[in-house]
């Protein structure tokens, strides 16, 4: 009986739908097997591209921060500066409103000046202060401007105490060579050399011969046109100068 038992299993016949079945069920097992990893695959790849827009994300966040920290430190700048501005303009206004009368105290010494002093170079002095004086009202120039311009007469008229010149200029009938010793004295001589003239405040003054001698050669000498020398010359009173 053993023996039948045993050929009877062994020639048990497998049917042909079992075997299309299980088939089947790995051939569906691979394909799910596959579309598994194929979605894991594509969840990978997601999950690596959400990772770098974290990432990005992260470094746009840092660098706007440090962006943000940096803006806020340079307006804190420019709000000191602009109350530094503030603060200066209105130490200006201040200051104009004290600069601005001793500037035209300034001028008005220069005007008296000329008006009072030795007579030279009148019309050259005369027009320097009339630009002064135009200049002053002006808004578009600035008081640092005025002040170096007011300034700048004042050393001229220093300059004009420390040296001599010579020129010619045609008076009337007679031209004549002008003398200017300093800002205290101012003669004349005809270019015929005749006759000399001294400024006094009561007006010019005739000089005898051996003066008008001296005068010439002064000329000369201002204009060097001589070796330098001495020369004497009579002063006019302390009244004629300024």
């Amino acid at each position: 009986m053993k023996y039948l038992v045993l050929s009877a299993l062994i020639s048990l016949p497998v049917a042909a739908s079992e075997v299309g079945s299980a088939t089947d069920t790995v051939v569906k097992a691979n394909t799910e097997s596959a579309q598994s990893q194929l979605r894991i695959n594509q969840l990978d790849e997601k999950t690596r591209e959400l990772l770098n827009q974290t990432r990005e994300a992260v470094a746009e966040s840092r660098q706007t921060q440090l962006y943000n920290r940096q803006l806020s430190a340079i307006i804190a700048s420019q709000s000191e500066e602009l109350a530094s501005i503030a603060s200066q303009i209105e130490s200006i206004d201040s200051t104009e409103r004290g600069v601005l009368p001793l500037m035209q105290d300034m001028i008005d010494g220069l005007v008296e000046d000329i008006s009072s002093g030795v007579p030279f170079l009148l019309d050259e002095r005369t027009v320097r202060v009339e630009q002064l004086q135009a200049l002053m009202p002006r808004a578009d120039v600035s008081v640092a401007e005025k002040y170096r311009r007011i300034t700048e007469a004042l050393l001229i008229e220093v300059e004009y105490g420390r040296t001599i010149e010579a020129w010619r200029k045609q008076e009337s009938d007679l031209a004549y060579d002008y003398l200017r010793v300093g800002r205290i004295a101012l003669y004349r001589a005809t270019i015929d050399g005749r006759s000399s003239e001294r400024w006094t405040p009561a007006g010019w003054e005739p000089l005898d011969t051996s003066e008008t001698s001296n005068v010439i050669t002064a000329v000369k000498v201002a204009r060097q046109s001589v070796t330098p020398q001495l020369v004497t010359l009579s002063l006019p009173s302390a009244g004629a100068s300024r």
